[in-house]
């Protein structure tokens, strides 16, 4: 087994890391209040010996990682540090239909085939509304912000006004996880992903940036944001659906490889 392993994020930066340790997994399996992104994260960086150039890497440049950057490096720290583990068997709970009682299954899913990730690159929009791939280097070259021009809402002069964004990264994840599911919606996502319009300075100089309340926008306006966002995403699929086993017309079932038990997590 190499001593370290290189790669590239989905952004483009190479990255090189090392196997996991013991005491970065004990430290993971601590009760300490901390979220799971926290830990992954915390973890994360403990197994990376650089990004780029960089090799100061610490927790918070591994949390501010764009979401998928984050998702296939831990993906790729858990297969780097245990190269046996090929069949992710992922054990899960569902009430049978007829007898009413929970029944357990389990579903696999086969990592040597790195097709089921779905890796897509980001996307950046030019000035004649074109989506680009994009290809980073480093770190600090990463753009976050994204731009996009509205139609309802307009300016004085009655051109549609600007409207930027920030992709998600892992603080933004966190604050999703923070909110409860049943109040999670759209709205929470323009709050999150820092939706903000330009507007008029009445000074005359240079455009004012403020938040954009998601209530004010008319329908065409949140489907353009909502285009932008989703166009501009990169993609790195960790998680997936796994037929009910009651049948099509029952919700499937919610699996996210990175939290399995015994992938990255330790059975205990």
């Amino acid at each position: 087994m190499s001593s370290t392993k290189v790669f590239k994020l989905v952004s483009g930066v190479e990255c090189e890391i090392k196997p996991l340790t013991g005491f970065a997994l004990n430290e993971l399996t601590k009760a300490n209040g901390k979220s799971g992104i926290d830990k992954l994260c915390e973890l994360a960086a403990s197994s990376v010996t650089r990004i780029g150039l960089r090799t100061d890497i610490e927790h918070r440049d591994v949390m501010s990682l764009l979401d998928c950057d984050q998702k296939k490096l831990l993906m790729e720290v858990g297969l780097f540090s245990d190269p046996d583990f090929e069949i992710i068997e992922y054990p899960y709970q569902y009430k049978d239909s007829e007898t009413k009682k929970m029944r357990k299954g389990t579903e696999l899913f086969d990592l040597t085939d790195r097709s089921i990730f779905d890796e897509q690159p980001y996307k950046d929009v030019d000035k004649e509304g074109r989506y680009h791939d994009v290809h980073y280097t480093e770190l600090s070259e990463i753009k976050k912000t994204r731009k996009c021009t509205l139609l309802d809402r307009k300016d004085k002069a009655g051109n549609g006004i600007e409207v930027e964004f920030k992709l998600l990264d892992s603080n933004m994840m966190k604050a999703i996880e923070k909110t409860q599911e049943e109040k999670r919606d759209i709205a929470l996502l323009f709050t999150v992903q820092q939706v903000t319009e330009f507007i008029d300075n009445p000074t005359g100089k240079a455009k004012i940036q403020t938040l954009l309340p998601f209530i004010i926008l008319s329908a065409r306006d949140v489907k353009i944001i909502s285009k932008a966002m989703n166009e501009c995403k990169g993609n790195y699929n960790t998680e997936f659906d796994i037929q009910n086993p009651n049948g099509a017309n029952y919700a499937p079932i919610k699996a996210n490889l990175l939290f399995t038990q015994g992938f990255i997590v330790p059975q205990i």
